[in-house]
């Protein structure tokens, strides 16, 4: 259950690579379809914002003259996995947005970090 009515202001994007304070009155991450107002075209809903995403990807340098044009996989090994997008602890205009790739060891637990289900 995510504890509601915060009054704390949260950094967010403006779209425009500025940063602003805004509240979306939720203390820590936002329940699943708190913001059904903001569905894509397709329906799709929470792909920004509340958790870093894990992948099932190993990180490596990407290169697009390299890797597929859709899901690249990356190495087979390595010490780091991607995470994706950014969380409710981001703070640089860059990590706001789900198109963001960084990485970190997989052993690594956080509140701001999780992962998508999907079907």
């Amino acid at each position: 259950m995510c504890p509601v009515a915060s009054t704390e202001l949260y950094v967010a994007s403006t779209g425009s690579g500025a940063l602003t304070s805004v509240s979306d009155t939720f203390v820590h991450t936002a329940p699943v379809g708190a913001f059904a107002q903001t569905a894509g075209p397709f329906g799709h809903l929470d792909l920004a914002g509340n958790v870093w995403e894990w992948t099932a990807d190993w990180y490596g340098a990407f290169s697009e003259a390299s890797e597929p044009l859709e899901s690249p996989s990356g190495p087979q090994a390595g010490s780091q996995r991607v995470r994706r997008g950014g969380g409710w602890l981001s703070t640089a205009p860059d990590e706001l947005r789900g198109a963001h790739r960084s990485s970190l060891r997989p052993d690594v637990q956080g509140p701001d970090l999780g992962f998508r289900c999907a079907r």
